[in-house]
């Protein structure tokens, strides 16, 4: 996944990525996301349709690891 290291690091835990559009957004969340994680997506608007991508990538892993 193409993303920049962390751009500003406070404590091991905490680190602010930057990302240059909205697929390598998407790709990194669905690649880092876990079971059982909460995430909180806030936009003032549609942002490229992010919330309904996420559903869409998270949606299709499931069905993935079912077919196994």
């Amino acid at each position: 996944i193409d993303a920049h290291p962390c751009a500003v690091q406070d404590t091991e835990e905490h680190c602010v990525r930057i990302f240059t559009d909205l697929d390598t957004i998407v790709n990194y969340l669905l690649a880092e996301l876990k079971s059982n994680d909460s995430l909180v997506v806030m936009s003032n608007g549609g942002f490229g349709g992010i919330h309904q991508r996420i559903v869409d990538g998270i949606t299709a892993r499931k069905d993935a690891l079912q077919l196994n």
